[in-house]
């Protein structure tokens, strides 16, 4: 029954980024866009990630960060000049193993909710591992002009995968002044890890 809810949370992402992404691409093919050709190659890298690997019990970290950049270089080419972003990976171990779909959903949500394209207010991700945590902090001005009648559905799917996998032994805060919202993470690898 759990590896089955477990399952059913992990196969809930988002669909209107998959529907967006393909209107983008759209656009960029119609116009002969040289982009179009390297967006469809992260839009497949990001399907191949979500149709494989999230169905994984657990993946090497390296991999889900590749998802994260084949994101982050999507949304790029969406926003152009205007995409502001600032990340910092210390990664000290690419090869720890990791359940998939952990780090992904805290900037799915920056970039869903947050604004991107304000130069002095950019996203901000920091994600850490050493020998025995990874840590990940999000922070984003909040986009007021967005209404989203869905809106935290991906952050209680996480909690909740949070809660089977670790019980209560891991750090998870939210911060949210309705002008900045702040998201940190800390979990422990597995002693085998």
């Amino acid at each position: 029954k759990n590896e089955a809810e477990i399952n059913f949370l992990k196969s809930q992402i988002n669909p209107h980024f998959l529907f967006n992404t393909l209107n983008n691409i759209y656009s960029l093919v119609s116009v002969n866009s040289p982009n179009s050709l390297k967006a469809i190659e992260n839009l497949s890298s990001i399907m191949r990630f979500t149709t494989y690997e999230t169905n994984k019990d657990k993946i090497e970290i390296e991999r889900e960060i590749d998802y994260i950049n084949q994101y982050l270089d999507l949304e790029q080419i969406r926003y152009g000049e205007r995409f502001y972003i600032e990340k910092e990976f210390y990664i000290e171990n690419s090869k720890k193993m990791i359940h998939p779909y952990i780090i992904s959903p805290f900037i799915e949500n920056a970039l869903k909710h947050g604004v991107v394209k304000e130069k002095d207010h950019p996203i901000k991700i920091s994600l850490k591992t050493d020998a025995t945590f990874l840590e990940i902090s999000v922070s984003n001005k909040i986009n007021q002009h967005q209404k989203d009648e869905t809106s935290g559905i991906g952050l209680v799917n996480l909690k909740k995968r949070l809660n089977y996998y670790f019980g209560n032994n891991y750090t998870f805060e939210i911060r949210n002044d309705h002008e900045t919202f702040h998201i940190y993470l800390k979990i422990p690898f597995d002693a085998e890890n």
